[in-house]
């Protein structure tokens, strides 16, 4: 149906209103009786009173780690950047690796997840932010 003016539109928009009050109204009432339904059977089944026990909440995410009084930014890929410059020179993911245990920094526990994060920061910092090129001898600032 075309709409050709605002009269139209506003019958339109009260038509619509009507239908989808009822549809909420008819919603709103199965999740009533479901909810009524499950609460009984997990009462019978011997479990709590309440009809959602089956749905898990969601994991709180971890916050970022905070900075260190040592002098470590926020952000790993922060924290790659930040050595490359220092450096001066060309590195290589080991060479990262090894600068940023000397520091004293917050790190994974796991030595290859350490490996694997220092490795995809440094292929984040060429591949999108492009301000470090790969070259043969390792890492180079732009």
């Amino acid at each position: 149906m075309k709409i050709n003016n605002f009269a139209e539109a506003k019958r339109r928009l009260q038509e619509l209103s009507d239908v989808m009050s009822d549809t909420v109204k008819d919603i709103s009432n199965f999740l009533e009786v479901a909810d009524s339904a499950i609460t009984v059977m997990s009462t019978l089944k011997g479990g709590t009173a309440s009809a959602s026990p089956a749905i898990a909440p969601k994991p709180k995410l971890q916050p970022p780690m905070p900075p260190e009084a040592n002098g470590a930014p926020l952000a790993m890929t922060e924290r790659v950047l930040q050595l490359i410059r220092e450096a001066g020179k060309p590195l290589m993911p080991k060479d990262v690796v090894e600068i940023y245990a000397s520091k004293g920094w917050p790190r994974p526990e796991d030595g290859r997840e350490f490996y694997m994060k220092i490795s995809g920061s440094m292929a984040y910092l060429t591949k999108r932010k492009k301000v470090v090129a790969k070259t043969a001898a390792g890492y180079v600032l732009l």
